[in-house]
């Protein structure tokens, strides 16, 4: 059976072969408005009297003659390519002589703009020996004008550019926030590769113009790999158009480190070599040879007229593996580009040709003219450029948007070679940062560091983002990050000093190539493509002579605070790494004494935030001297409105704590697990009436409220010991207000229930308040004037406790003072009851209703004691280098500091009170209202 099978395949497969294969199938309606379909079998054959043609540069291989310029469809994967809405119109143009454009396209993304060069002067318009050419751009926010058909044609603008730089033919970038221009030279002025900065004033730099003192022959075209190394193509033309002498060397491929300035040779073997284009992860490399055009000695049909394809070495990015991709039948290929489905774009005779990865012609962005060169504007936006038009093409396909471009240069510029970049800050001459060397003439080593350093946590930010919204998610995804998060570490501790870069930054580049080969599969195909540059640097970085001037820093930031945030965020590894104290932003910074184990955590990310309570940092003792009295009190209080008898869980539980108690101290039994739910069951009946909350068991009214904003003070206590960790500015400040709201009301309660207990007379009265509210108004309408005035006083201030702390200055750390003043102010507020007692009393009644709430007075004062004066962390000083391990792990590592014992003297205060409130309570019910004369 099987072998009937294999024999039967091979009969059909020898049948299809010998009839034909068929016809390739395209739906015509999916075609967009300006494309026309041409199927390869329309013009398989074209008989013995078809209409051949003869040479390559002639009107273009146009069967249907449809209106230019048109999309020619000769593949399905073409329309994937141009999408459903695709259109082509010209934009800019002038048939004389300003627009004969030849240099690649460059598109800044920031400023929305491309830049080419175009010829200019000589015979017929064109540059020659004697008429250099020049560098224009023109505004990509012009172009909807001239697409709905108004008069207005695209306007460009030419460059004020310096004379180093002849006869530019190739480009690429940005770079830094530079164009890379590739220039042919002119007559003995060199060849070269020149930065210009894309803003004014264009100022440029020249990299390199010669090959270990060999000129070259003159400079064609340039790409720019993921890794950050410049590749250009060097061939003959500046020879065969009368513009440069006799070549000295044969037509190659070259490298250049763009930091380093190390440049080797990694391809040769061509006529004449001229377009180059890598794909997205720089694994493979595209080189056009367009020997037919052969300059004076004319075009030679039999000379190539090919893109060539090459395998790059991972390590040394040599070429290898050369084998033929295409054939131009139009023309010959000159910039060369390529989308993240691996298609070839290529400027022709023409127009634009497209190839599929396996080097099949599947379409053409026909324009029936020669196209030297096209650059992707954005996603969906082609931008190609003709001899004396620019066309603009939307389409649905993309380019990377490579990772590693975004890390690699930036980061090797200031750490791989520190010294160099040190050499041109102290010697001033042209950098790859600062084009004008006199920028840096007042600028010390440590300036220029830490005015680098802004710029690469911008970049390594850039590049961590773009990581956390790919789709990837592999362990070489999860890797990466933890690269780009120790990078930006590194960037930040040791790029600003010049003794530390020297030496603690050679780890860097080592980093940075791991990187690289985990980052090498990985694209970046979404929407933010649009955002950034295509070509270089995925970042547009400003020079480093605009960021020693203040405003280049805010550029990258709103405000300093903003850039302060931003870096204390990159060093935290998103909250996975405490700080020291000058690690924080300034608005972060409190207490200078305790100088390690902040936390710094992103709101985003609040469930580790949350967690945080469970590790050590130098707020761990803060939280948990409030969060345990919290839970052990909140846990006695609720048991107070629990009937014996009515549960048996709990039932069960106060046995077997009774049970366990057996074996503890009476200070222990007595004190601690009186904080315990089960206090209720053994605490003699309350006086207050059994219909009071339905419960023999709750403490008396005065108590009660106390208790519920004691409660409520320790709650915001903790909330902002937890959230004080935060990196989100607004949500610390919420909770810090909510903190001193909490501080000001138990303030003001607490001197209400001292009050009360003064002025409120009469059991009855005391009754009927606990009833109803009517009856508490009852009740307060019968106080003396004078303990109405107390508790409008108290009410008074509560009040400005909940407005003060929402007022920005009231907030600052330097007002710090202010607000310990504030809650004094508040405490003071106890003498207004103190003085009415004494008045109507004297101040021996005085004095003993005031006694119980002394200890809770002096509890007070010590710990605002601590709190002012910092001790006893003051005692070991800011210098961390200077503490001992214990110390460390006492003070930044658990935070057992001033603020913590203040928590735990303010838990005292408040058991003071409590105990306070009662004696006041019997000693009302023995003698009467104190305030009121027996």
């Amino acid at each position: 059976m099987l072998t009937s099978l294999v024999v039967c395949a091979v009969a059909y497969a020898a049948f299809s072969y010998a009839q034909g294969a068929p016809e390739l199938q395209i739906d015509a309606s999916a075609l967009p408005a300006q494309a026309v379909l041409v199927t390869p079998a329309s013009f398989a054959v074209l008989g013995n009297n078809g209409t051949f043609r003869t040479v390559a540069f002639d009107a273009g291989f146009n069967p249907t003659g449809k209106e230019l310029p048109f999309f020619q469809v000769f593949d399905n994967r073409f329309l994937k390519v141009l999408g459903k809405n695709a259109n082509i119109a010209s934009v800019a143009s002038n048939a004389t002589l300003r627009l004969r454009t030849r240099l690649r396209a460059i598109y800044d993304a920031k400023q929305d703009i491309i830049f080419f060069a175009s010829n200019d002067g000589g015979p017929l318009g064109m540059s020659d020996i004697d008429h250099n050419n020049v560098v224009g751009f023109i505004t990509l926010k012009d172009v909807p004008n001239s697409l709905n058909g108004t008069a207005l044609q695209v306007p460009v603008t030419e460059l004020a550019l310096p004379d180093t730089i002849q006869m530019t033919n190739g480009g690429t970038g940005p770079l830094g926030g530079n164009l890379v221009l590739i220039n042919s030279g002119r007559g003995n002025l060199p060849p070269s590769v020149v930065l210009v900065n894309s803003r004014a004033p264009h100022n440029a730099t020249v990299l390199l113009d010669n090959y270990y003192g060999r000129q070259f022959n003159s400079l064609n075209d340039a790409k720019i790999h993921p890794s950050g190394a410049i590749f250009f193509t060097d061939t003959t033309y500046g020879w065969l158009n009368h513009f440069r002498p006799l070549p000295g060397m044969p037509s190659q491929v070259y490298r250049l480190d763009p930091v380093t300035r190390a440049v080797r040779l990694v391809a040769t073997d061509f006529t004449r070599c001229n377009g180059i284009a890598f794909n997205g992860a720089g694994t493979l490399a595209y080189v056009s040879d367009t020997g037919l055009a052969g300059g004076f000695t004319g075009n030679n049909q039999s000379d190539p007229s090919t893109i060539y394809a090459y395998d790059v070495h991972p390590t040394t990015q040599a070429f290898m593996n050369r084998r033929a991709f295409a054939f131009i039948d139009d023309g010959v290929p000159d910039g060369l580009q390529v989308d993240s489905d691996g298609n070839v774009y290529s400027g022709c005779g023409d127009g634009v040709q497209v190839w599929a990865p396996d080097g099949t012609l599947i379409g053409k962005f026909f324009i029936g003219t020669t196209s030297a060169n096209m650059a992707f504007a954005g996603p969906g936006r082609l931008i190609i450029l003709a001899e004396t038009a620019v066309y603009v093409a939307h389409i649905a396909a993309r380019i990377f948007l490579p990772f590693r471009r975004a890390s690699s240069l930036v980061l090797r510029c200031v750490t791989h070679n520190v010294d160099l970049l040190l050499h041109d800050v102290v010697h001033p001459a042209p950098s790859l940062f600062s084009p004008t060397p006199r920028e840096y003439a007042s600028a010390s080593p440590n300036e220029a560091l830490a005015s680098i350093r802004p710029v690469v946590l911008s970049c390594l930010s850039d590049l961590e983002t773009r990581l956390a919204k790919t789709p990837t998610e592999s362990a070489s995804a999860a890797a990466a990050r933890d690269i780009v998060r120790a990078l930006r570490d590194d960037a930040w501790w040791k790029l600003h000093r010049l003794d530390r870069s020297r030496h603690s930054m050679l780890n860097a580049p080592a980093r940075l190539r791991q990187l690289h080969a985990l980052l090498v599969d990985m694209d970046m195909e979404s929407e933010i493509a649009g955002v950034f540059s295509f070509e270089g640097l995925a970042l547009d970085l400003p020079v480093v002579a605009n960021l020693l001037d203040a405003s280049g820093v805010d550029g990258l930031f709103e405000t300093q605070d903003d850039l302060e945030e931003a870096v204390a965020l990159a060093r935290s590894r998103g909250g996975e790494r405490l700080l020291d104290y000058d690690e924080l932003p300034q608005r972060w910074r409190n207490n200078p004494y305790v100088v390690s184990g902040y936390r710094f955590i992103p709101l985003s990310r609040w469930c580790t935030l949350l967690a945080s309570v469970f590790r050590l940092h130098n707020e761990t003792a803060n939280i948990y001297t409030h969060l345990v009295p919290l839970i052990l009190w909140g846990a006695s209080f609720a048991g107070f409105w629990m009937k014996p008898g009515d549960n048996s869980i709990v039932d069960g539980l106060t046995r077997l704590l009774s049970f366990l108690a057996r074996a503890l101290p009476v200070w222990m039994t007595h004190d601690l697990l009186g904080y315990t739910p089960f206090f209720a069951f053994t605490t003699p009946p309350s006086s207050l009436p059994s219909s009071f909350f339905a419960s023999p068991y709750p403490p008396d009214a005065a108590e009660n409220i106390f208790t519920v904003f004691a409660l409520f003070t320790l709650t915001c206590s903790v909330v902002w010991h937890t959230m004080s960790g935060c990196s989100h500015r607004k949500a610390v400040d919420i909770c810090a207000r909510l903190d001193y709201i909490g501080i000001g009301w138990l303030t003001a309660v607490s001197i209400s229930t001292a009050v009360h207990h003064a002025f409120a007379c009469g059991a009855a009265t005391e009754a009927a308040a606990q009833c109803s509210f009517s009856g508490a108004v009852r009740m307060l309408l019968s106080y003396h004037p004078l303990g109405l005035a107390c508790i409008a006083l108290n009410l008074a201030c509560g009040l400005a406790g909940n407005i003060l702390p929402f007022c920005d200055w009231f907030n600052r750390a330097g007002n710090r003072a202010w607000r310990v003043s504030f809650f004094v102010g508040i405490a003071l507020a106890s003498l207004a009851p103190m003085a009415s007692v004494a008045a109507l009393r004297g101040w021996t009644v005085m004095a003993k209703w005031v006694a119980p709430c002394l200890p809770c007075l002096v509890l007070y004062f010590v710990g605002l004691l601590f709190y002012a004066a910092h001790f006893p962390e003051r005692l070991l000083g800011t210098d961390k280098t200077r503490r001992g391990r214990l110390a460390r792990f006492v003070v930044d590592e658990c935070g057992l500091t001033s603020h913590a014992i203040w928590h735990v003297i303010v838990v005292f205060a408040m058991r003071a009170h409590l105990d306070g409130i009662r004696q006041m309570r019997a000693m009302a019910a023995e003698d009467g209202c104190v305030a009121v004369p027996q």
